[in-house]
C-alpha cells in the first residue's frame, strides 16, 4: 500500500472520529399538577409534592431528551424533604368521583429517585432513595439507601439490593447530595459527583426502552431538584478504517516506527474478568494517528465476530507519560469503555480497565510481521471457478482460518486479494472461496471448462499450484503427468503422476484442452517406504458443490488441443496462492 493512501485513510479516520463526538444541553421543564405520569406540585422553591397514585406510576416530570442515538450525562442536586428519621407522611389517592383522599396507612422513609431510558409508565430505569432512620439528629448523619431498578411491564428487576451510604451533613454544611449519572450503551455508571456521597455502581446490559427522562416521585414523596444539567452525548462506535493486515505489515517495514507500533496477540488466558466480553485469539495492529496511537482489529473474534471486521478500530491509546497511556477501547457490543489506561513494558502491554477491575495483556507478535505474507499460519492453491470472484480450493487448506488472502503471481489482477468462505465440503475437501476486496470486484470471463466427466486412465493432465512457497520462492509451478488410477482412496479421486507438495494443495488438473477435471487434495507417503500416492478430487464433485450454492458452471466453446506453454499462459493468471491467518 503506497503511504499516501494510508495517510488519507487515518485523515479520515480522525475526521469521523470527530464528527461524532458531538454533544448539546438539554434544559429540565418541569411541570406543577396533573401530567400524563403522576400528579405532583411544585412550589416556588422547585419543591415536588407527591399529590397522589395515578395509574400506578411512581413517574413524575419526564421529559424527553431526543437520545435514542445518543448517551446520556444527568447531573443534579436531589434533596430529600421528608427525612426525619421516625416521622410518617400521609399518602393519598383518588377515589371513585375523582376527589382527592387521605389514606389511612402512613408512610415511613418515602422513596424518590431519577428515571431514565423510559418508553412509557411501564417501561423505565431508576435509581430509587430513600432514608433509612437512624438515632443520629438529622443535622448530623443521614443513613440513605439506594437501589437500581429496571420496570418492564409488569416485571421488575432489582439490579442491586438497597444499599447504605452515609451523607454527612451538619449545620455548617447543609447542602443537596449531588447526583450523577452516566449511561453508555447499556452500561450505567452511577455516582455522587464531586462530593462521592453515592458510591460507584456499574450494571451492564440493562435494556434503555426509550428517550425520556426525569423524577421519580414515590407515595408521600418530597423532593428538591436544583442544578440539573443533562447532557446529550452521540454516541461513540468502532471505526472501519479499511486497512489491512498487510497494509500494516507493509507500513511498519517501511517506517520507522515507535515501540508500541506493531502486531499485537492478546493472551485471553490472562483475561481476568469476563464482564470485558472477550473471547478468540485475537491479533491486533497498533499504528501511529498524530499523537494519539489507533488499535485496529485484525482477526480472532469469537464473541459476536460479525460485529468485527478487518481494519475496524479496537481501541484508542494516548501518552499521558512515558510508557502509560490513557486508553478508550470497543468491547465486543461496539460499547465505548473509557477511564481506563495502558502500560507498556518491552514486549508486554498492559490494558487496565480500572472501573471494571479488569485487565488485558497484549504480547507483541514474535513472528517477522513486518513480511506478513512469507509467514502464514497456512497456505495452498486456489484456482478461479466463476467470473463473479469465486474461487476453489481445498477445505483442509482454509479450515480454522478466519483471514484468506489470494495473492496472484501474474499483473492481470491486483495482489492480495481478501476472500472469504462461502461453501465447503469437507468430506471431498473442497472449499469455495469469495472475493471480499474493494479493489477487484470479479476476474471477468474464464477460458476454460469445469467438466463433470471422468478423464480415462492414462489421459494426459497438467496441474499449476504454489509448491512450498516459502522455500522455493512465489512463482506459480507446473506440472505435467497423466491419470494412473481412476480411483484413488476413494471413488471420488483420481490418482495422478503429477509432481506436488505442500501448498500444491487445491491446485487445478487440467487436460490438454484446458478442461479442469480435479483439485489436487493429498501427496500420501507411507512411512519411510518409498509409497507415495498423489490424489486429486474429481471436478465433478465441485461442481456439485457448486451448484448448492448457486454458482452456475463456466461455459467456454471447446478450445482444441494446446502447447504445453500455451495451456499453462491461458490458465495460470486465474491460479492463486490461497494464505490464511
Amino acid at each position: 500500500m503506497h503511504t499516501d493512501r494510508l495517510a488519507i485513510l487515518l485523515l479520515a479516520l480522525l475526521a469521523t472520529i470527530n464528527a461524532t463526538a458531538r454533544s448539546y444541553l438539554v434544559e429540565p421543564r418541569w411541570t406543577t399538577g396533573k401530567n400524563d405520569f403522576r400528579e405532583a406540585y411544585v412550589d416556588k422553591h422547585g419543591t415536588l409534592t407527591d399529590y397522589y397514585m395515578l395509574q400506578n406510576s411512581d413517574t413524575v416530570n419526564v421529559f424527553d431528551v431526543g437520545a435514542d442515538d445518543y448517551d446520556l450525562d444527568i447531573s443534579l442536586e436531589l434533596q430529600n424533604c421528608h427525612n426525619e428519621p421516625y416521622t410518617a407522611y400521609p399518602q393519598y389517592y383518588r377515589d371513585e368521583t375523582g376527589k382527592k383522599q387521605k389514606a389511612k396507612e402512613r408512610v415511613h422513609s418515602p422513596v424518590y429517585g431519577w428515571v431514565w431510558g423510559m418508553r412509557d409508565m411501564q417501561h423505565y430505569n431508576a435509581v430509587l432513595m430513600r432514608n433509612k432512620g437512624t438515632e443520629e439528629s438529622v443535622y448530623s448523619i443521614i443513613d440513605v439507601e439506594y437501589r437500581v431498578v429496571t420496570v418492564n411491564g409488569n416485571d421488575t428487576i432489582y439490579h442491586t439490593p438497597w444499599t447504605s451510604y452515609y451523607m454527612e451533613m451538619t449545620l455548617s454544611n447543609i447542602h443537596a447530595p449531588r447526583f450523577w449519572l452516566q449511561y453508555r450503551n447499556n452500561t450505567v455508571w452511577i455516582g455522587g459527583g464531586d462530593n462521592n456521597d453515592i458510591p460507584w455502581t456499574i450494571l451492564h446490559n440493562i435494556t434503555c426502552f426509550g428517550r425520556y427522562t426525569g423524577v421519580y416521585l414515590g407515595s408521600a414523596a418530597k423532593v428538591k431538584v436544583s442544578n440539573a444539567i443533562i447532557t446529550v452525548n452521540a454516541k461513540e462506535t468502532p471505526i472501519r478504517t479499511g486497512l489491512t493486515r498487510t497494509e500494516l505489515a507493509t507500513y511498519f517495514a517501511s517506517h520507522r516506527c515507535t515501540p508500541i507500533e506493531g502486531f499485537w496477540d492478546v493472551k485471553t488466558e490472562l483475561l481476568i474478568n469476563n464482564e470485558l466480553k472477550m473471547g478468540g485469539k485475537y491479533r491486533m495492529g497498533i499504528i501511529a494517528d498524530g499523537n494519539e496511537y489507533q488499535i485496529i482489529y485484525l482477526s480472532g473474534a469469537k464473541v459476536y465476530p460479525g460485529r468485527w471486521q478487518e481494519g475496524t478500530v479496537k481501541g484508542r491509546l494516548k501518552p499521558n507519560s512515558w510508557g502509560y497511556y490513557d486508553l478508550t477501547w470497543y468491547d465486543a457490543e461496539g460499547a465505548v469503555m473509557e477511564n481506563s489506561s495502558a502500560e507498556l513494558h518491552g514486549n508486554t502491554l498492559i490494558l487496565d480497565f480500572n472501573t471494571y477491575h479488569s485487565t488485558i495483556i497484549l504480547m507483541k507478535a514474535t513472528d517477522d510481521e513486518t513480511d506478513i505474507l512469507s509467514m502464514p499460519e497456512g497456505s495452498g492453491t486456489g484456482f478461479a471457478i466463476h467470473a463473479d470472484g469465486y474461487v476453489a480450493t481445498n477445505h483442509h487448506v482454509i479450515k480454522g482460518h478466519d483471514t484468506i488472502y489470494l495473492l496472484s503471481t501474474d499483473n492481470r489482477f491486483p495482489s492480495p486479494i481478501k476472500a472469504e468462505v462461502v461453501a465447503s465440503d469437507s468430506i471431498n475437501d473442497i472449499a469455495i472461496l469469495k472475493i471480499n476486496d474493494s479493489q477487484i470486484d470479479g476476474f471477468g470471463e474464464l477460458p476454460y471448462n469445469i467438466i463433470s466427466e471422468n478423464l480415462k486412465r492414462g489421459e494426459e493432465v497438467y496441474c499449476l499450484g504454489y509448491p512450498k512457497s516459502p522455500i522455493l520462492g512465489e512463482e506459480i509451478k507446473a506440472s505435467q503427468g497423466i491419470i494412473t488410477a481412476i480411483n484413488g482412496m476413494t471413488p471420488s479421486q483420481y490418482m495422478v503422476s503429477l509432481d506436488i507438495d505442500h501448498g500444491s494443495s487445491g491446485s487445478p488438473v487440467f487436460d490438454k484442452r484446458g478442461n479442469i477435471a480435479g483439485i489436487i487434495t493429498a501427496l500420501l507417503t507411507w512411512n519411510d517406504m518409498m509409497l507415495t500416492a498423489n490424489l486429486a478430487v474429481k471436478s465433478f464433485y465441485l461442481v456439485q458443490l457448486m451448484q448448492q450454492v448457486g454458482i452456475a458452471s463456466t461455459s467456454v466453446q471447446q478450445q482444441k488441443e494446446l502447447s504445453s506453454t500455451e495451456l499453462i499462459d491461458t490458465i495460470a493468471p486465474y491460479v492463486f496462492l490461497v494464505e490464511c491467518y
